[in-house]
């Protein structure tokens, strides 16, 4: 970690921050501490124990709709946040889950540096993959801070992805 923190440092030092300063004085290691918090599900396995799926004994085919989950996420080529919220629907087959357990299937992808399209397909993926539901449909609309922040500096616009699987709704 010290030659991590040297180049944060020497990063810092290159946009004119004054690293003597007291207040600057941690901020390579808040850096450095904030990066392993924000990518932490690369170097972790989300634990299953957690996720524990059920029957769905009323063989009921309703549509079960998660809608407002907030999520943010690291994009992987500015290394700069993206947030919104995320829609998960899917149509149950021989499993339900509960549904709190929707966010932490959110936040253990959201935990690295990505896509939000990747994001939006690696969510609805692993739903197809562990519940093995008629129909998944996940949408992501995300507010990108590097088009927020540097580049046209568009405060307002935001992105949504869309990713599906199985038999359309």
């Amino acid at each position: 970690m010290d030659s991590l923190y040297k180049h944060i440092e020497e990063i810092l030092i290159q946009t004119g921050a004054d690293i003597k300063n007291e207040e600057m004085k941690n901020t390579p290691k808040r850096f450095i501490n904030s990066l392993m918090e924000m990518t932490i599900s690369e170097r972790k396995e989300i634990n299953l124990s957690k996720l524990i799926k059920f029957n769905n004994d009323s063989k009921s085919k309703n549509t079960i709709i998660i809608k407002n989950i907030k999520l943010s996420s690291l994009c992987k080529h500015h290394i700069m946040p993206f947030f919104g919220n995320i829609l998960i629907k899917y149509q149950p087959g021989k499993y339900i889950l509960g549904l709190s357990k929707f966010n932490v299937i959110v936040n253990y992808f959201s935990k690295k540096l990505q896509t939000q399209e990747q994001l939006t397909n690696d969510i609805c993926e692993f739903i197809f993959n562990y519940l093995e539901p008629i129909s998944v449909f996940v949408s992501t609309e995300m507010k990108h801070t590097c088009i927020l922040n540097r580049g046209v500096c568009d405060p307002c616009s935001s992105t949504i992805i869309h990713s599906s699987q199985g038999i359309p709704f």
